[in-house]
């Protein structure tokens, strides 16, 4: 299966488990893909390319059941994953707002620091494709905790470049976890539970109370 056919399929998943209305072809394209890449001097794996390419988004919000790196163990996330899919202008648009918190430093770092990282959602703190572990086909995503204390979390190499937390392996495992559900049926079994939009509805009213009553 093709990055491309998987990317689909993905977002079919997504609509049958209740996530996504309608299936909407994005309007992103490969060109305009390939020019913002020579424009911003970065390269996306094939991964990224697909998904950036398959359908629209209904909803920026999107939770789900993910492997806990840090804790060993699954744990349930709500992240705010941004909608590239309507004018290539939102990659422009995001990485300058990304790269622009780095100007707030009191010693503002080189550019080479952290220009291997894209960021594709905000989960307290961002998310971002960590470039620089590219290997063309896919890459780890990765978690840079807001207000973490980065240096001592180990996020930067022995260069003093910047990589984060391992958030995903690669981008496909993040799709699977968060448009495929891939992770659930473990976390039934695990927790006696059944994981469902009910479920999730009620864990978002529980963590967070911007969600009550809806």
């Amino acid at each position: 299966m093709t990055f491309k056919e998987y990317m689909e399929n993905a977002f079919r998943q997504l609509s049958q488990r209740g996530w996504l209305k309608d299936l909407k072809p994005s309007e992103i394209t490969d060109s305009e893909i390939t020019k913002f890449e020579k424009r911003k001097c970065l390269r996306f794996p094939a991964a990224f390319k697909a998904y950036l390419t398959a359908y629209k988004r209904d909803d920026d919000d999107i939770i789900g059941i993910a492997y806990d790196y840090r804790n060993n163990g699954l744990k349930i996330n709500l992240i705010n994953l941004y909608d590239f899919s309507y004018d290539i202008s939102d990659l422009s648009e995001a990485l300058k707002t990304f790269r622009a918190e780095f100007k707030e430093w009191e010693t503002k770092p080189d550019k080479k620091v952290y220009e291997n990282l894209f960021p594709i959602a905000y989960m307290d703190g961002y998310l971002c494709l960590d470039l620089s572990r590219s290997d063309g086909e896919d890459c780890p995503v990765v978690w840079l905790e807001y207000g973490g204390f980065w240096k001592e979390n180990g996020y930067f190499d022995s260069e003093g470049v910047l990589h984060g937390e391992i958030f995903a392996p690669d981008f496909k495992t993040f799709i699977d976890w968060y448009f495929c559900g891939a992770l659930e049926n473990i976390y039934e079994s695990t927790n006696g539970v059944k994981v469902n939009r009910e479920f999730y509805a009620n864990w978002l009213k529980k963590n967070f109370s911007y969600h009550k009553g809806k």
